[in-house]
């Protein structure tokens, strides 16, 4: 798949160079299952461009891309809605599991299902809130499932210390409300160097060293 941001008339050169030059390399651009996001505003000025080339697209307002999301607040809402339902119930799934295999339930929570809304976390910013339909979930049946006591016995304090790697005394199951801005703030140290490399049009001089250095740090 092929990705840019820009203004409209550059995009459409951009997918026109592809049309044209990528069949001999083996890519094969549709027009018609490509996406454009912008405002409603831009849309008229993103058609003549796009349509100058002789090329038909989708226009939206947002659009999932690579596991995240870009566009607007509103559609973004709507995308985090519908991820965070499917995993609602893919945590039901489990607390059911975990009353008979609670070790089977903890690690497929904990190495699967938990790495899955931490990946959306590192990618799309301000999501924390939207999380919170989730981690009621988590608190109010998949860990009294887990360790066999009633909803009422995890208070505040229990549940962070939950919240806490196993060598911490805890089950590493996160708190994923509170760990959303860490977790995207931590992902954007990451990777400055290779977004700074990539804005600056020098990657030929990516040092792979450097990239390394500064996730670790991060």
């Amino acid at each position: 798949d092929a990705g840019a941001a820009g203004k409209a008339l550059p995009n459409a050169r951009c997918l026109d160079f592809l049309m044209k030059f990528g069949p001999a390399y083996g890519y094969f651009p549709e027009p018609g299952k490509s996406h454009y996001i912008c405002k409603v505003e831009d849309e008229p000025a993103a058609r003549q461009a796009f349509e100058g080339f002789g090329l038909e697209i989708n226009y939206l307002r947002g659009q999932r891309y690579l596991g995240g999301f870009i566009g607007s607040a509103r559609k973004k809402e709507e995308w985090l809605g519908v991820m965070v339902g499917k995993w609602v119930g893919a945590v039901k799934a489990l607390s059911i599991v975990a009353v008979r295999y609670p070790q089977t339930a903890y690690a497929g929570f904990t190495f699967s299902l938990q790495n899955e809304w931490q990946y959306v976390q590192r990618v799309v910013a301000d999501t924390g809130p939207f999380f919170q339909p989730l981690e009621k979930e988590i608190r109010m049946s998949f860990l009294p499932a887990l360790l066999g006591i009633p909803p009422t016995a995890i208070d505040g304090g229990y549940r962070q210390l939950l919240t806490q790697s196993v060598k911490q005394g805890g089950l590493a199951i996160r708190n994923l409300v509170d760990t959303a801005p860490c977790i995207h703030s931590a992902s954007l140290a990451a990777t400055r160097y290779l977004t700074a490399s990539l804005v600056r049009e020098c990657a030929g001089r990516f040092v792979l060293g450097t990239h390394r250095t500064c996730a670790t740090e991060a």
